[in-house]
């Protein structure tokens, strides 16, 4: 994982807490990934590699015997976890704002990973990515980043809310128990492109109750002079998958083409990918998920819909399909 994927020491000093109340050794797992005990002292301001924070987590889950910490740290979320981010998505008019707002500001707790808020015909998708492959599969940050969505989605709406699908990038575990003792009868779905919720699209347009949107400005004035945005072009990603989408209708489309699309080498291309923790079989793969999703909802064929995703055949889009999603397309449909 490079030097851009970085997370604030609060939540080194979260999952510790929560270690130590499980009888966890918080000293040895400090250890363990290489860090300190002096560090839970730190200002929360200070940032350690993600990749550190990805082991400690495993570490607390192995070390307690909880295969389930990152359900377990998620259902004790406290607001004061995400500082200031947090009161600016308190205090953002809707839902919507506070889910975009949440993305936006993102990069004052952790870089390297991705929030985005797709919105779909009826329903939006609320994701959280690990950037970077090696730890994208990671279960107890997967676990606690659902988890702390559905408790932030209760207190902007309320205390009983849920949503209507769970996903996990990850394969299912052996014990479901604890999942469906936090997320009661909502559907799981494993084996997804990304983690995150699916609800009702128009629950986006709802107030956030108790806002003060005078407030609001004033937080985010804050969060910017504290923690300036990267200077990394944000545009770079969204031009890769512009293109990916207009050359699929083609065929499958190679890193080789995308970049002579872009003005660049292959070579130049993939180093930029790199810097924002991306490959291009990652984007295509996305980009092809996400217009599937789109083209079944208009109700095209599915023979069309595999012409316009690059497939030279329809079981190849039903075999990709079904590794998105768990289900064929005409199931999803």
């Amino acid at each position: 994982m490079d030097h851009h994927s970085k997370i604030s020491i609060r939540f080194i000093k979260i999952v510790a807490q929560r270690l130590g109340e499980l009888g966890g050794d918080v000293n040895a797992c400090l250890a363990e990934v290489e860090l300190t005990p002096d560090c839970l002292s730190w200002e929360d301001h200070v940032f350690v590699p993600m990749a550190r924070y990805l082991q400690f987590i495993e570490q607390a889950a192995f070390h307690t015997q909880t295969s389930h910490f990152g359900l377990e740290l998620g259902w004790h979320y406290q607001p004061e976890w995400w500082g200031a981010l947090g009161y600016v998505i308190r205090h953002s008019p809707t839902v919507s704002d506070a889910f975009l707002n949440a993305a936006r500001y993102q990069h004052v707790l952790e870089q390297g990973t991705e929030w985005k808020l797709a919105e779909l015909e009826n329903h939006a998708m609320f994701t959280y990515t690990i950037l970077h492959p090696e730890w994208s599969h990671c279960r107890q940050d997967n676990d606690l980043a659902v988890t702390l969505l559905m408790r932030v989605m209760r207190g902007l709406l309320d205390p009983t809310w849920t949503p209507i699908e769970v996903h996990f990038i990850y394969s299912p575990p052996a014990d479901l128990a604890p999942y469906h003792q936090v997320f009661n009868d909502t559907r799981l779905r494993f084996n997804q492109p990304g983690s995150g919720i699916l609800f009702d699209r128009h629950i986006l347009q709802r107030p956030v109750a108790g806002a003060d949107i005078n407030l609001l400005p004033i937080l985010q004035r804050y969060l910017e002079e504290l923690y300036p945005p990267s200077t990394e072009d944000p545009t770079f990603i969204d031009k890769v998958r512009d293109l990916i989408a207009e050359s699929l209708h083609h065929g499958d489309p190679s890193l080789a083409e995308i970049a002579s699309g872009l003005g660049m080498s292959k070579r130049t291309m993939q180093r930029r990918l790199a810097e924002h923790d991306r490959t291009f079989k990652q984007l295509l793969e996305d980009v092809r998920y996400q217009l599937s999703l789109q083209y079944l909802k208009k109700g095209i064929s599915l023979i069309d819909i595999s012409f316009l995703l690059g497939y030279s055949e329809l079981s190849a889009f039903h075999r990709a399909f079904r590794r998105w999603t768990g289900s064929t397309p005409l199931g999803y449909r």
